[in-house]
């Protein structure tokens, strides 16, 4: 689904975007680019807690979190609130 991701949804709606983050349910991390993290002073404390996919499209400064899939519904609140503290600061 991840691959999916980046070879349709990406160049159809985050145009030149990069990959900061790729990663999988198993908790695995696949691809994180922690220098441009630091760089957008985004600190990513608990991979577990990100989106499967983190697009940087840098012409627009977007920022797209991506959930590939997920069998128990919408983003938890806990997750949301997590990306919402980490975004903010």
């Amino acid at each position: 689904m991840q691959a999916r991701i980046i070879e349709d949804f990406a160049p159809r709606f985050a145009q030149n975007s990069i990959v900061l983050y790729l990663g999988e349910t198993a908790k695995k991390i696949i691809r994180i680019e922690e220098e441009i993290f630091d760089e957008l002073e985004i600190e990513v404390s608990e991979h577990d807690k990100l989106p499967d996919v983190v697009l940087l499209c840098r012409e627009n400064n977007r920022l797209f979190l991506i959930e590939a899939g997920n069998s128990h519904g919408p983003v938890r609140k806990k997750s949301m609130l997590y990306l919402e503290i980490m975004l903010t600061k």
